[in-house]
């Protein structure tokens, strides 16, 4: 029953492969090994190999192969399940949060063209480490002065006090999802801590998962050569 759920919602998303893309795999043994490479590779925001769209791609795959039996696709359907969620250009779930002063706010109300959410937990020593080195970054604060940026700091644990004790820079948001939506509902799944993701305007996923502070300030950079470049172009 649950198998059969999985593979509904996949194809009801419209998640399909042609027939070709279901023949990739030349055999059980290749697409088992595929499994584990989208499961500990491209799908571990720890790993050099993070890529939430071709894990989604290859998880896909995996599920429509006809060398693998419903049992060995168990796992697969599983993973792609989760891995949906918020996929990279899907509309994000809406986070509400508290900030410092009592006051509730949405994550979907953001005017920002750009919104990285920054999930954090106070006792994550590479939570505080990446905390420093935003705190020091001029290229975000310059972005986040000039209103191109919101950067919102999400902790998602239950414990108030610990999160007041919390010092963020002043040019980041402190907030702290106290309805636990996010823990008691998956709304975002966070297999590590600290986890960035990158929404445009309109809340769609850029970066998904993203544990490394370098890709998200890359992709920014990107972003802003792209449009003076653009500039330049049109004077």
């Amino acid at each position: 029953m649950v198998i059969k759920k999985i593979i509904f919602i996949v194809i009801i998303l419209g998640l399909c492969f042609s027939d070709a893309d279901a023949q990739h795999f030349t055999n059980r043994k290749t697409a088992l090994q595929a499994l584990e490479r989208a499961e500990n590779g491209l799908g571990n925001p720890l790993s050099e190999e993070h890529d939430e769209v071709k894990y989604v791609d290859l998880l896909k795959a995996i599920c429509l192969s006809d060398v693998l039996s419903e049992n060995d696709k168990f796992r697969a359907q599983l993973l792609l399940e989760q891995a949906i969620k918020n996929h990279v250009g899907e509309k994000a779930a809406d986070i509400v949060y508290v900030t410092p002063d009592d006051s509730t706010h949405h994550l979907h109300e953001s005017k920002a063209p750009r919104v990285m959410v920054f999930f954090n937990d106070p006792d994550c020593e590479s939570c505080a480490i990446v905390k420093q080195r935003m705190d020091t970054c001029t290229f975000l604060r310059r972005m986040v002065a000039a209103k191109q940026l919101e950067i919102v700091g999400i902790n998602t644990l239950d414990n108030e006090a610990q999160w007041r004790a919390t010092t963020f820079p002043d040019f980041i948001i402190n907030g702290w999802n106290k309805n636990q939506d996010i823990a008691n509902h998956d709304t975002y799944l966070l297999p590590t801590l600290p986890l960035f993701y990158l929404l445009d305007s309109d809340k769609k996923v850029l970066l998904k998962n993203e544990a490394s502070l370098n890709k998200v300030l890359n992709y920014l950079h990107m972003e802003s050569s792209k449009k003076v470049e653009s500039a330049g172009e049109t004077r």
